[in-house]
């Protein structure tokens, strides 16, 4: 079909929209395309097709659209349609609202059919951000309600296509031709950055060692990560969001950037390891988990026999840690590991925790235990089977007498980071010849602390200052 229209453009542009079976290109699959191309001597060509995906449609995706597995069973697959499509959409500026994610379907499923695409990308929630700027939310719907769009149906393919088509129109005839096309060639430079983010929040960014929060709307967080280039690392989120799909929804749903600088990449990634588990950010995978790990702890009773009780890792005090063993993810792990060392090394399940009562076990009574709960073994016996039991699962010892100072060598920064029994103490704001000014943390143990600790002291030890420390008073020489 064509149609004749005053051009608002110096090249051709196609303004796409999709409906698709879910929100993962390379994984869903395209329903419906539609599009209208725009040519510079201002006539319009539209194109509209239904599209089998070759598997069911979602019920949710229907109750959406209203597109159901019926209306597709006719119609074409991709690969019958992506010739005519991928000359339909040739030497033309690519428009679409959150232009990214429709992108991304589209190359998807042309690169599947042996297509190159790769146009130019711009997008009308930019295009209105840009233009409306007095307003706070560009979503389709809102856009439509505030300036009046006459849309048959929304959610379907060509319907939506026709309104950002219409807001195109409306915001150039309202901004003018320099306006207009300011804020539309503006974007040729920022194709990858995300289309509700304002852009203010990204000039502000340092390529320096932090931590950043990614926020939706509401300020509730997203992703929390750590970069030494704080800038770089935020920008290359959104570069590969057509190809990965958690940095595609990453950049469909941030609105705000938050970041925290820190002295050291080693106090970014206790930062971002504490951030993590207090803010439950929902793109994070890794670290959340704080209190559901478990260890087993050893103490000697009144009789002088080791005993061995199941705590949660968050309830020990950093200072037992030497009578700690083992980190279990449930309760059934940690009986199983106690369960297997009894039987084979002959210990005591009263004594393990695994049994109660006032008399002796009931392995005892088969033989089984030597008698340490009726006292019929010497402790000392008994004790060197339980070191033997818990051996191969024991925390490495904390190195140091007591508390460190620790900042990496290249630096100029005057804080250090002070660290005791595998747990962060607090921050020293000091030369290292200096007086300290100490800011406290709580004294809780964290697993992922340990570990990136431990890492640092020693893959990765020769990169780091590291002083004695005794609290209130100066650092008393290099190690």
């Amino acid at each position: 079909m064509e149609a004749k229209s005053g051009s608002m453009f110096e090249q051709p542009v196609v303004f796409v929209d999709l409906e698709t079976t879910g929100g993962r290109a390379g994984h869903s699959r395209i329903i419906e395309v539609a599009a209208i191309r725009l040519e510079v001597d201002g006539s319009t060509q539209t194109y509209q097709t239904l599209i089998h995906p070759g598997s069911e449609i979602p019920f949710f995706i229907t109750q959406i659209t209203g597109i159901s597995d019926r209306d597709v069973e006719d119609s074409p697959e991709f690969a019958a349609i992506a010739g005519d499509l991928h000359k339909f959409l040739a030497g033309a500026i690519f428009i679409a609202h959150n232009v990214r994610f429709d992108y991304s379907f589209l190359k998807a499923e042309f690169e599947s059919c042996g297509f190159c695409f790769d146009p130019e990308l711009r997008c009308t929630v930019r295009l209105s951000r840009a233009l409306y700027s007095e307003h706070p939310k560009h979503s389709l719907e809102t856009i439509i309600h505030r300036h009046g769009l006459v849309v048959e149906a929304r959610h379907r393919a060509y319907a939506d296509t026709k309104a950002i088509f219409d807001f195109a129109k409306l915001a150039y005839d309202e901004h003018g031709h320099e306006k207009f096309h300011f804020a539309f060639h503006q974007q040729k430079k920022r194709q990858t950055l995300p289309p509700n983010l304002d852009e203010a929040q990204l000039k502000r960014l340092k390529n320096t060692t932090g931590v950043y929060i990614f926020e939706d709307e509401q300020h509730r967080p997203l992703y929390v990560g750590k970069s030494v280039k704080l800038r770089s690392r935020v920008l290359s989120h959104f570069a590969s969001d057509t190809k990965v799909h958690r940095e595609m929804r990453l950049s469909q749903q941030v609105r705000h950037i938050r970041t925290i600088e820190t002295a050291s990449e080693l106090e970014a990634l206790l930062l971002e390891s504490e951030l993590v588990k207090e803010l439950m950010p929902t793109h994070n995978r890794r670290l959340r988990k704080k209190k559901s790990l478990l260890v087993l702890h050893r103490e000697e009773n009144e009789a002088g026999y080791f005993q061995v009780q199941i705590k949660r890792l968050g309830d020990i005090d950093p200072q037992n840690l030497l009578s700690s063993y083992g980190i279990f993810p449930s309760l059934a792990a940690a009986k199983s590991f106690l369960i297997e060392a009894q039987g084979r090394l002959q210990l005591c399940p009263k004594l393990l925790g695994l049994e109660k009562g006032r008399h002796g076990c009931f392995s005892f009574q088969l033989k089984k235990c030597h008698g340490a709960c009726v006292g019929e073994e010497s402790p000392v016996a008994y004790n060197i089977r339980v070191v033997e039991a818990l051996a191969d699962s024991k925390f490495i010892d904390w190195p140091f007498d007591g508390p460190i100072l620790m900042a990496p060598k290249k630096t100029t920064v005057t804080r250090a980071i002070v660290i005791d029994q595998w747990t962060v103490r607090g921050f020293a704001n000091a030369e290292f010849d200096g007086a300290i000014c100490f800011e406290e943390k709580k004294f809780d143990f964290d697993l992922d602390a340990y570990k990136i600790i431990k890492k640092s002291l020693t893959t990765d030890r020769r990169k780091f200052k590291i002083v004695d420390y005794d609290f209130g008073s100066a650092p008393n020489g290099l190690t």
